[in-house]
């Protein structure tokens, strides 16, 4: 990285002694509140300080400090060490918690002084590390600050955190001096950086874990890559267990837009043509909603026949995709996934507790901690109740019941803020064992929460797999990192996170942002037949994803697993971008000219190169988006297999490629 010149470089010694205590202070504090909200927060925040510190040996300006600064910055810790190990004999938690806050407070406030002296003297890269480190600072500052309410309410836990004061300092003194001398055993290059420490880690745009070279997809270029692994509905190896029946099927949904149907328009489903059901307050149970949350729950006292025109915004009401995948699944339940069995019915409860504009972080369990002073209930919050409730309603109905999946329409608000430099990953996790890299492994976070809370609220064995649309409609910069790291999700999950397809084929508002009310009945199709597949079938489920790459001189071979074979070249439905959604790249990035796109097999697509010597790194699908007129005009491509399976409504579910971004072996 380039050097800081006049003041930064004295900025950055500080700040990598502010980051040697931000890594030591909240993780004692952490441990002397062990299992509590406080202490996860304040591991967070040491898990941060360690990445920090990792990155400034990257600055020149760190590798240049004087030895005597070094000194001097060495001495410090250790006297700090010892100071500290005082301080935890003589000081209450609470004290001591409101003191470690002070001290990251005033590391935000070093920080902003060293973005503003790199500003002044063009030093992007730096202003560009302050960015990102502040965007994820501030939010666990912030996370810090939330749970001092939790300390007020909870001095049980403080009164045992004080009486293992005495042994928690003993033994810090001993392995902070310890620490201590391995640092000045090791920092022998000049500045301080140590000597036989590995290069640390690039970082991605807005403080993401860092896409290739080229793209946000796996990060090896070994054959087949992990994003190419051998077919096995997303990592499965276990046959599922045998189907069993339940009354009362519960799909609980979440996301954020379009979840809520914000376009949903105009209604559709008026009618409820099997014995499919929502609470009789609705679909969704939040009341009082705007753009970030819902004031209210409006909790229900009994089951309904389910329709569409709920409302989210007072006076909208909407055709969300509820109704259609609940008369899909019923439907496919009596037409063939069921047949025979003596009981083809398949009730379906569908209720919805998504939120307008929120992230994964303020959806997930546990919620975020702004917008608490203005009395939102939090989505996580809303979910559970649903549960609560529809298990007891059922109870008195004398029906059985289970959640069977959790869908999630969802991605916008965490693709907006890495495209914007402003990411909200990493995270915290929610059981507060480490961070949440990216959104990928937050679907994966996601799903695990939902399990592990649903079974402890209903004691059901059943485990509900999480079914998440990928998301195609980003319309400000050219690609996205959501859509691919969904796609690893699916990979890594074992069949616990289901990409059901992307939407790039369905209809869109003139935003190029939110599904029509068609469109959302049209997803409601594919969500429920994947349901149907899994849940009903016991079969596992694979979207039509890419499974192997070959190059032969000028031809490039993708080989898909497809649902429905054959594959299809279809501009018919999709309008064609160029060269059928396919690109090419060296490994600059730059575009490599395409001669033809064919389909050459049952599963296979060939890209033939115009230049039979390009240097050919890294194959993507519906990977640019170059402006927005409406339906079709997303970032899109136009392969698709031929699925047979029947519409209600008059709509094709063939399954569409999912958008991609791979090395070439």
């Amino acid at each position: 990285m380039s050097g800081p010149s006049a003041r930064s470089p004295q900025l950055l010694c500080e700040l990598l002694a502010a980051e040697r205590a931000a890594s030591r202070t909240p993780r004692r504090e952490a441990a002397r509140l062990e299992g509590t909200p406080p202490a996860s927060a304040m591991r967070a925040v040491s898990a941060h300080a360690d990445e920090t510190l990792d990155a400034l040996a990257r600055f020149d300006g760190a590798k240049r400090t004087r030895d005597g600064v070094l000194l001097w910055s060495a001495l410090g810790f250790v006297a700090g060490a010892v100071r500290d190990a005082v301080r935890d004999r003589l000081e209450d938690v609470p004290h001591a918690y409101r003191r470690a806050l002070l001290e990251l407070r005033r590391g935000l406030d070093l920080v902003r002084l060293l973005r503003a002296s790199a500003r002044e003297e063009g030093d992007l890269e730096l202003v560009d590390f302050c960015d990102r480190w502040l965007g994820v600072r501030l939010r666990l500052v912030a996370g810090v600050e939330a749970e001092l309410e939790w300390l007020g309410r909870h001095d049980d836990v403080v009164l045992r955190a004080a009486r293992r004061r005495a042994a928690r300092a003993l033994l810090f003194v001993t392995t902070t001096l310890g620490a201590g001398a391995a640092c000045e055993q090791t920092s022998t290059e000049p500045g301080g950086a140590a000597a036989t420490s590995p290069p640390p880690a690039p970082t991605g745009p807005g403080g993401l874990a860092p896409p290739p070279p080229t793209g946000p997809g796996p990060t090896t270029t070994e054959a087949p890559s992990p994003t190419l692994a051998a077919v096995d509905a997303g990592g499965t190896t276990q046959a599922p267990p045998p189907f069993v029946h339940v009354d009362v099927n519960h799909v609980l949904s979440t996301g954020q837009s379009n979840s809520v149907a914000n376009d949903g328009k105009p209604v559709l489903s008026v009618a409820q043509p099997f014995q499919n059901l929502m609470f009789d307050v609705g679909v969704m149970t939040g009341a009082q909603c705007d753009g970030d949350g819902c004031r209210g729950y409006e909790a229900p006292r009994g089951f309904v026949p389910l329709v569409e025109g709920d409302q989210f915004f007072a006076g909208s009401p909407v055709e969300t995709m509820s109704s259609s995948l609940a008369n899909t699944v019923s439907r496919l339940a009596r037409d063939g996934a069921l047949a025979g069995t003596g009981d083809a019915s398949h009730d379906v409860l569908v209720s919805l507790h998504g939120r307008s504009g929120n992230s994964y972080w303020c959806l997930r369990k546990g919620g975020c901690p702004w917008w608490t002073d203005r009395g939102y209930v939090k989505p996580w919050d809303d979910g559970m109740r649903q549960v609560a409730d529809a298990a007891r309603l059922a109870a008195a109905a004398g029906k059985s019941y289970a959640v069977r999946a959790v869908t999630a329409i969802h991605g916008e608000h965490d693709h907006y803020a890495w495209s914007s430099g402003a990411s909200l990953f990493p995270l915290p996790r929610t059981d507060g064992q480490g961070m949440v890299a990216d959104y990928g492994e937050a679907l994966l976070e996601w799903q695990r929460d939902y399990e592990m809370e649903v079974r402890a609220i209903t004691g059901q064995t059943i485990s509900p797999p999480l079914l998440v649309s990928q998301y195609s409609h980003w319309n400000d910069v050219p690609t996205t990192v959501i859509a691919y790291q969904q796609l690893r999700a699916h990979v890594a999950s074992g069949g616990k996170v289901l990409v059901v397809g992307p939407t790039y084929a369905l209809p869109y508002s003139t935003t190029c942002l939110h599904f029509t009310g068609a469109g959302e009945r049209w997803l409601g199709e594919y969500f429920g037949k994947v349901y149907a597949r899994v849940v009903l079938e016991r079969r596992p489920w694979e979207p039509l994803r890419p499974i192997a790459i070959a190059r032969t001189g000028a031809t490039i071979a993708v080989r898909y697993v497809v649902p429905s074979p054959p594959l299809v070249l279809d501009t018919e439905h999709v309008r064609d971008p160029g060269d059928r959604g396919f690109e090419v790249v060296d490994a600059r990035g730059d575009r490599q000219k395409i001669a033809d796109v064919s389909v050459t097999g049952q599963d296979t697509v060939t890209i033939t190169l115009a230049d039979p010597a390009a240097a050919a790194a890294r194959v993507r699908y519906a990977y640019t988006f170059t402006g927005c007129g409406g339906s079709g005009t997303l970032a899109r491509g136009n392969v698709r297999d031929s699925d047979p399976t029947r519409s209600a409504y008059g709509n094709a579910l063939w399954n569409w490629s999912v958008h991609f971004d791979e090395p070439i072996p």
